[in-house]
C-alpha cells in the first residue's frame, strides 16, 4: 500500500515541476511604463514590416497591431502563427492608430 502512494506522490511532484517554465525573455523594455492590458495565451500571427521590424496581430481582433520590444530572433518570421502571453503598455499614440507596445512574457509556435 505504501509503495503505490510513494509512486503517486513522486509522479505528481515530477509533473508539477516539469510544468513550471521560466521564460528567458528580457522584460526590462517595459520598466516603469503603466500597463494597458494583459494578454494570456492569445493566438496571433507575426508580420514583417518595412525596415526589418515585426508586428504581431492577435487572432479575431480588428486593426490592433502589437509592437514587441523583446521578440526573440527565432520568431522573426513573416506569417508565423504563435501563442503569446505578455502585457501591452499605455503609451501615447503618435499618428498610427491602434498600435500597442508589447512586452512578451512567453511566446511559442502554434
Amino acid at each position: 500500500m505504501k509503495k503505490p502512494l510513494v509512486l503517486f506522490v513522486t509522479t505528481l511532484f515530477l509533473f508539477a515541476v516539469s510544468c513550471r517554465k521560466e521564460s528567458g525573455l528580457d522584460q526590462s523594455c517595459g520598466d516603469g511604463e503603466p500597463v494597458f492590458r494583459e494578454i494570456n495565451g492569445a493566438v496571433a500571427m507575426i508580420h514583417a514590416v518595412d525596415g526589418g521590424s515585426f508586428q504581431i496581430i492577435e487572432e479575431n481582433t480588428y486593426d490592433t497591431r502589437l509592437l514587441p520590444c523583446n521578440l526573440p530572433e527565432e520568431f522573426k518570421m513573416n506569417k508565423l502563427k504563435v501563442i503569446i502571453t505578455g502585457k501591452t503598455l499605455a503609451t501615447a499614440q503618435t499618428g498610427i492608430c491602434c498600435v500597442e507596445k508589447l512586452v512578451l512574457k512567453d511566446i511559442r509556435r502554434q
